[in-house]
């Protein structure tokens, strides 16, 4: 039988129902033809329990998300093995999560560390200072190589050295594919030994796992001390660079790939108020197209954010807001796609240095945050809370050094979302009639009337909710039903 059959009578549309249809129901058409009720469920929020990986003194904790394997990786320093780096593979099941064995990626002292993962080689790279080695810095690939035992190998191999100077902070972001079949990958560093941010152009190649350095472009000359976060967009080559400057004010700036060429808009001033010491966050809201800023003010220490658009590489800022009142330190942003919301977390220095989050929602050029929730009821070390999107379970992995006893540990937390089967594409109308799986089903589709319908109020448009219900305020997405011309009757959109 074919999914979609001729037209039917008073110009309803007969198609293959899977799954069955009630009477009056919202109908979507699916990739292959066939039809299917709208439905949605929702999620509460929810925490798990702080879980160790390395029972040793552990800082410099950074993460990525294998969506090849559906593992969390986290690269830190191992305090108690002569700081030496060292990474885990982790696998998260609804809010739990298990570590494997540790392995170390580079046998000497290392800080500034920070990961990224490559969807085209399935592989993750982890970006370094080595002190061992002149205060270099150096990246090195790594890969689950046994996804049933949560091992982790490290190509040292394929190790690149990106600056023969001074590098600080190295903050490392996928950039998108290379077309051959590799990746693309950006660090943004400080180079310590002449006072200038510069940007690497890392690339992991279709075969074997020798990275190499394909451009290194300076994007500040004006002494950024503290280099933050960089956020790529929604396409391959462009991104947003974070990082304190001039006046300790907080600076932002875009770029553009063409190839292995960089180029720079203007250095924006997002922040004209000194900023704290710490890395400033910054994450891409991929719902909305946007970057936002988070960060701790110097005095008082406020926990901060704002809202930035990108137009080419020219930023534009909405208005700064406050997500916490003083004593906020060791901010980081991540952001959880399932909601649409964005992860800011920190250190709040006024309640015994616990590490708490706050969930931020954008709308235009605006963000609003709810309340905070605890993730960690102990002393952090003093180090960032790091924040690792985990999309297999619609999870965040935040990993935790924590003050006592020493050692590394990270949590799950889940926000609250909501899934739903609606596009904004994909509503064709409504069932005429009850259906059983396979049958052929008879749907009232667009300029015909559905008559089938309760209690809706003659002259109103009326839209489709994720559950297929529906209601006079658009939901999100926004799909239009009709217009009601009695209590039983609707116009389908038109």
């Amino acid at each position: 039988m074919k999914a979609f059959g001729n037209i039917a009578k008073d110009s309803e549309v007969r198609a293959v129902a899977s799954g069955a249809l009630t009477n009056g129901a919202s109908v979507i058409v699916n990739s292959n033809g066939t039809v299917s009720v709208v439905s949605g469920s929702s999620v509460t929020q929810a925490t798990g329990s702080k879980v160790v990986f390395e029972s040793a003194a552990s800082d410099y904790i950074s993460g990525t998300f294998d969506s090849t394997n559906n593992k969390v990786l986290i690269a830190y320093r191992d305090q108690g093995n002569s700081n030496y780096g060292t990474v885990v593979c982790g696998d998260v099941s609804g809010t739990s999560i298990t570590f494997g064995t540790p392995a170390v990626f580079r046998s000497g002292s290392v800080q500034y560390i920070n990961m990224a993962f490559s969807p085209e080689r399935g592989r993750a790279v982890i970006t370094y200072q080595d002190l061992s080695l002149g205060s270099d810095g150096y990246v090195v690939p790594c890969h689950v190589s046994n996804a049933s035992s949560n091992v982790v190998t490290v190509e040292t191999g394929g190790k690149l050295e990106f600056s023969t100077s001074d590098a600080q902070f190295n903050y490392i972001a996928y950039d998108g594919p290379s077309g051959d079949g590799g990746s693309y990958f950006v660090i943004a560093y400080r180079d310590d030994s002449s006072s200038i941010g510069k940007l690497a152009l890392v690339k992991y190649p279709a075969s074997g796992d020798a990275l190499s350095l394909e451009s290194t472009t300076n994007f500040s000359t004006n002494n950024p001390q503290v280099v933050g976060q960089v956020a790529t967009g929604a396409s391959s080559g462009t991104g947003v660079l974070s990082y304190r400057a001039i006046g300790d004010y907080l600076y932002g700036r875009a770029y553009s790939r063409s190839g292995t060429t960089v180029t720079f808009g203007t250095e924006k001033e997002v922040y004209s108020v000194a900023i704290g010491a710490s890395p400033p966050g910054l994450v891409y809201d991929s719902v909305n197209d946007k970057f936002v800023f988070a960060w701790n003010r110097d005095s008082p220490s406020d926990g901060m954010a704002i809202v930035a658009s990108v137009s080419g590489t020219t930023i534009t800022t909405g208005t700064a807001v406050v997500f916490h009142s003083a004593n906020v330190e060791k901010v980081t942003a991540g952001y959880h796609s399932a909601s649409g919301k964005t992860v800011i977390s920190f250190q709040d220095s006024s309640d015994s240095n616990k590490g708490k989050i706050f969930l931020g929602t954008v709308s235009g050029t605006s963000i609003s945050f709810g309340s905070e929730t605890l993730i960690y009821d102990a002393a952090l070390s003093g180090q960032n809370m790091p924040v690792i999107p985990e999309t297999e379970n619609n999870t965040v992995v935040l990993g935790i050094s924590q003050q006592s006893p020493q050692n590394g540990s990270a949590v799950v937390f889940r926000p609250a979302y909501s899934t739903t089967n609606l596009t904004s594409e994909n509503f064709i109308g409504f069932s005429d009639g009850a259906f059983a799986d396979t049958q052929s089903a008879a749907i009232n589709t667009t300029n015909t009337i559905d008559r089938n319908q309760s209690s809706l109020t003659a002259g109103q448009t009326y839209f489709v909710q994720n559950d297929g219900t529906l209601s006079e305020t658009a939901a999100d997405p926004s799909v239009t039903a009709g217009t009601a011309i009695s209590a039983t009757e609707l116009i389908v959109k038109g």
